[in-house]
């Protein structure tokens, strides 16, 4: 393994859950930590509920930082938040991103998504996304 020969402490497997119900993104989460049984050292499961752009929505003053002015557009419960995936009206993760970067007049793209990265609260993220976030903030301990 690549992790072991380069000396890395940790591998961590991402994907997204792909569902706002909370017993389907358990399954996901325990199949991966099942097939992790398999692998020597210390994998960590990175599993958000919805999709990663649910993390990247929690943190308000994060958003300001980079421009968004109505802070309200913002998802109260962004782990809940689902729609159609390609529907532009649709409330799924990505779409809601997508429109929340265009509110803040910034493109859709890794750039933003690390700068927003970068800028959230950790906290907050947590606070916001107890179920996902809460599990991948314990499993790197």
């Amino acid at each position: 393994m690549v992790a072991k020969r380069e000396g890395y402490d940790a591998v961590v497997f991402m994907v997204d859950a792909d569902t706002k119900d909370l017993k389907q993104w358990k399954v996901k989460y325990q199949e991966i930590l099942d097939g992790f049984s398999a692998v020597e050292g210390a994998p960590i499961a990175c599993v958000p509920k919805s999709a990663s752009e649910s993390w990247l929505l929690c943190d308000s003053q994060a958003w300001a930082a980079l421009g968004l002015s109505d802070l309200k557009a913002l998802p109260t419960d962004p782990e809940t938040i689902w729609g159609k995936r390609n529907d532009p009206t649709a409330n799924h993760p990505h779409q809601y991103f997508k429109r929340i970067c265009q509110k803040a007049n910034r493109p859709d793209n890794k750039y933003t998504r690390w700068e927003i990265a970068e800028l959230s609260d950790i906290n907050i993220i947590e606070e916001k996304c107890p179920k996902s976030f809460a599990a991948f903030h314990q499993a790197l301990g």
